[in-house]
C-alpha cells in the first residue's frame, strides 16, 4: 500500500546477483507519498475573478495563432529587435564558475525567463546584436531560482548570438482558414473566443 514517488534507489546494486538457487536479496530506497491531516477548510473563501473576453482579446489570440502558423525569415541586414527568435548558446556564471549553459537555444526577445531567470529588459539588452556578437547580462538569479547556489546570487547570463530570425505573421486567406478547418473569419473568431471563454471557466 506504498504511495511510491519517483524511481527506487538501490543499494550496492553493482553486488545484486541473481543466484543459482534459493532467495535473492536486495535492498532498496523510495520516497513515499506523505500521510497528513488536513485542517477544516470550510471557513476558507475563495474570490473567483471576473474577467470578460472582448474583441480586443479576442484579436490578441488571432495574433498569436498568425504568429505561431507564420514563417521565420533570416534577419542579415540589421541587429536583434523585439519580437525576433533568436538561436544563442547562453552560459550562467556564478563569479569565475559556469553553474548553467544550454547551447542552440532558440527563444522569442521578448520580457521573459532565461534559464529560469526573469530579465524583464531582455529586448533591450540584446538589441543591435548580430550573429557572432557576445552579450552579457549581469542580474539577480533570484530568490526561487531551481538551482540552490543561484538564489539570491548577482549572476552573469551570457549569449553567444548564432542564429536571428523575424517572423512574418501568416496572411488570413482562404488557405489559412481551410488548414484550420473554418469557412470564414467570423468562424474562427467565434471558436477563439469560445476557446477563450472556456479556459476562464476552467481557471
Amino acid at each position: 500500500n506504498l504511495q511510491v514517488l519517483g524511481e527506487p534507489a538501490f543499494e550496492k546494486e553493482e553486488e545484486i546477483k541473481l543466484p543459482e538457487s534459493g532467495a535473492l536479496s536486495y535492498t532498496f530506497s523510495v520516497e513515499v507519498q506523505p500521510d497528513f491531516t488536513l485542517p477544516d477548510l470550510s471557513a476558507i473563501t475563495v474570490k473567483k475573478p471576473k474577467i470578460e473576453i472582448n474583441d480586443e482579446h479576442v484579436q490578441q489570440a488571432l495574433g498569436n495563432l498568425r504568429e505561431q502558423q507564420g514563417t521565420l525569415l533570416p534577419v542579415e541586414d540589421r541587429g536583434i529587435q523585439e519580437g525576433d527568435v533568436v538561436a544563442a548558446d547562453v552560459h550562467v556564471k556564478l563569479g569565475d564558475e559556469e553553474v548553467l549553459h544550454q547551447h542552440d537555444m532558440q527563444f522569442k526577445v521578448k520580457p521573459g525567463t532565461v534559464m529560469a531567470i526573469k530579465i524583464d529588459d531582455l529586448p533591450a539588452q540584446l538589441a543591435g546584436a548580430k550573429v557572432d556578437d557576445v552579450k552579457t547580462i549581469n542580474i539577480n538569479a533570484g530568490e526561487n531560482h531551481p538551482t540552490e547556489k543561484l538564489r539570491g546570487k548577482d549572476v552573469a547570463v551570457e549569449f553567444k548570438i548564432k542564429d536571428v530570425r523575424q517572423i512574418e505573421l501568416a496572411e488570413i486567406n482562404a488557405e489559412f482558414l481551410e488548414q484550420l478547418g473554418f469557412e470564414n473569419e467570423q468562424q474562427l473568431l467565434d471558436a477563439l473566443r469560445e476557446e477563450m471563454v472556456n479556459r476562464v471557466q476552467n481557471d
